[in-house]
């Protein structure tokens, strides 16, 4: 059985750089969090993960430094979105980042609360896209509305070596309601099923998101979830 889902969305667009302050604490790898709770801290490592939760407008970014499993979470609270440059899910995605801030336990692990971009390095280049596209977290922006969506193949394959688990999809939700530029952020390969999810995505149709009352083209993603039945 294949379970498909819409997720949150992204911001996709973003220019210019952001700051750290002077005085820059020790670097940390996020496995050492643990260590400095109450404490202010500089935690670097790849961001994994980073969405905007749809029911509190909240940005979540998940740093990792592999092969540790544990992980920091960076929280942008609502309140604090309008400081930080539009698109920052877009360009921050895998890229290198460090954040400076108090460490809180969290349930599962550990978080920075990011008030500001200056507690946000960046180290390489960030991804950047065009300016006309959007995301959740933006002010003034209407999510897209799923018309349509197509359940991915289960692979003959995968099947056999009763592989299961979530897929998880980026692409963007056109003006014309098509979804483009689709990339796995979260795989089950070597299984197939990475291929299977990615077609089934790229045909699911939306009433387009809006900005201020103009359609806009906005970073959306999804979760296909493959279970095996009994």
């Amino acid at each position: 059985m294949v379970i498909a889902r819409i997720a949150v969305l992204f911001a996709a667009i973003g220019s210019g750089g952001v700051l750290v302050a002077a005085q820059t604490p020790e670097k940390l790898a996020p496995a050492l969090a643990a260590e400095r709770v109450g404490q202010v801290v500089t935690v670097c490592g790849t961001v994994a993960e980073i969405h905007c939760q749809f029911a509190s407008r909240t940005t979540v970014v998940q740093l990792v430094r592999l092969p540790e499993p544990a992980t920091v979470t960076v929280v942008i609270a609502a309140s604090d979105r309008a400081r930080f440059p539009p698109g920052i899910e877009s360009r921050y995605q895998s890229q290198q980042m460090c954040v400076t801030g108090r460490v809180e336990s969290l349930a599962g692990g550990y978080s920075i609360a990011a008030s500001g971009p200056e507690q946000l390095v960046i180290e390489g280049k960030a991804a950047t896209t065009a300016s006309d596209i959007y995301g959740a977290c933006d002010q003034g922006v209407q999510l897209p509305q799923l018309i349509r969506d197509v359940k991915p193949h289960y692979t003959p394959e995968a099947m056999r070596a009763k592989i299961r688990g979530t897929v998880l999809l980026q692409g963007i939700a056109g003006t014309d309601g098509t979804v483009r530029d689709v990339r796995v952020i979260r795989s089950l390969d070597p299984s197939g099923l990475d291929v299977e999810a990615t077609k089934a995505f790229s045909q699911w149709r939306f009433q387009p998101g809006t900005h201020l009352g103009n359609p806009v083209a906005v970073i959306i993603t999804a979760e296909m979830t493959f279970t095996l039945r009994p």
